[in-house]
């Protein structure tokens, strides 16, 4: 529809009540403007009405995935808290938490006082503290904070604040213990998601590593499956242990022929973002196949991706387990006394990485949610 064409259509519909109801509607619709700017410039040159209903709207830019339900809030279900769950020796505490910084204390402690208890609960210690005699040790050394016990090997993580002055939480490392119980690891990063964003921290942010030698190490593929998000790294990445990964050269030149089109036509533009790949076909292989370590973000804004991916996870958990959310978080999966038998250090050498094994349980529950995300 010209410009010129829909400027007279305006004007006959103006001057008729019936037309009014009929045509202004859609047209609301069908004239967007990039900006307010734009739309009085189009109301003084075609002598339009400066109350027509004429909408301002900024062209699409995919960055990020547009998946269905964006309007409704994702929100993470709340996770009671037991009053005793750290009584009866089940965790101790260590290290110097009477030093933290009063900048850390302000900015974790805004909703509730940071104290030793509240920053396991950050951690997702809970999710480990079951009726079974588990003993649990949490080292805190100012921003450090150490997790080890029966069932994991080490569980390293910092707590941040960015420029902008928003907590954030750098899971540094996981490392589960052979014979850990199945399902431990989303156990326990799900009630940190919980926890964390309760007390009003912004995001949590991790690598997701590979390693081509150690194959074990799975976190580029499985925590974009989670939520977690970031750039392709199409370019080199500095990461904190000093190591640096990116897409060769045949992948990258791959991705140009065989991804980049696909990605152009769902409406995904540059720089463009794992979760991108996850949204269209073929895009979850290609990464599994091509992918490397990445520096991830889980964002715990309500209606953000991460949440969407994860409150949809959690949905999907409940329903293989005939129950709510909140109460599969709340049932811990360290539910009997670890085995000594098995409660073996990992195989896993390397430090700096999260790393979380999933079950055929969770990979049905993740193929539910992402084939219903790409609808």
């Amino acid at each position: 529809m010209s410009d010129s064409f829909r400027s007279r259509l305006i004007r006959v519909a103006y001057a008729n009540p019936t037309l009014q109801k009929q045509v202004l509607p859609l047209l609301k619709v069908a004239i967007d403007f990039d900006s307010q700017h734009a739309r009085d410039e189009y109301v003084r040159t075609h002598k339009v009405r400066p109350d027509t209903q004429l909408t301002v709207k900024a062209p699409e830019s995919k960055t990020s995935p547009d998946t269905a339900g964006k309007s409704e809030h994702h929100k993470m279900p709340k996770v009671p808290l037991k009053a005793d769950r750290y009584k009866d020796g089940k965790c101790k505490f260590t290290g110097y938490p009477e030093f933290m910084s009063q900048h850390l204390k302000d900015a974790f402690g805004k909703k509730k006082p940071l104290t030793p208890e509240h920053i396991a609960d950050l951690m997702g210690v809970p999710a480990l503290l079951s009726d079974a005699d588990s003993k649990y040790t949490v080292n805190i050394v100012d921003a450090d904070i150490v997790v080890m016990g029966p069932h994991i090997e080490i569980m390293d993580r910092t707590l941040k604040v960015d420029d902008d002055g928003h907590p954030y939480i750098y899971n540094e490392t996981l490392m589960m213990k052979k014979g850990a119980p199945k399902g431990l690891g989303t156990k326990i990063f799900g009630n940190q998601v919980a926890q964390a964003k309760e007390s009003g921290v912004k995001y949590l942010k991790c690598n997701a590593h590979r390693d081509r030698i150690a194959p074990s190490w799975v976190g580029y593929k499985v925590w974009p499956k989670l939520g977690y998000d970031g750039p392709i790294p199409f370019t080199p990445g500095s990461r904190p242990n000093g190591y640096t990964d990116t897409i060769s050269a045949q992948s990258h030149a791959d991705f140009t022929t065989n991804m980049e089109p696909k990605l152009k036509a769902a409406g995904f533009k540059a720089p463009y973002q794992v979760s991108h790949l996850y949204m269209v076909e073929g895009g979850q292989d290609w990464w599994e196949e091509h992918g490397e370590s990445f520096n991830a973000k889980f964002d715990l804004s309500d209606d953000s991706h991460s949440m969407r991916v994860f409150t949809a996870y959690l949905a999907e958990k409940a329903k293989q387990d005939n129950t709510t959310p909140e109460e599969w978080l709340s049932k811990m999966a360290a539910d009997k006394k670890p085995d000594p038998k098995n409660s073996k250090p990992s195989d896993k050498k390397s430090k700096g990485h999260e790393n979380v094994e999933l079950d055929a349980a969770d990979h049905k529950a993740l193929d539910a949610v992402w084939k219903k995300l790409r609808k």
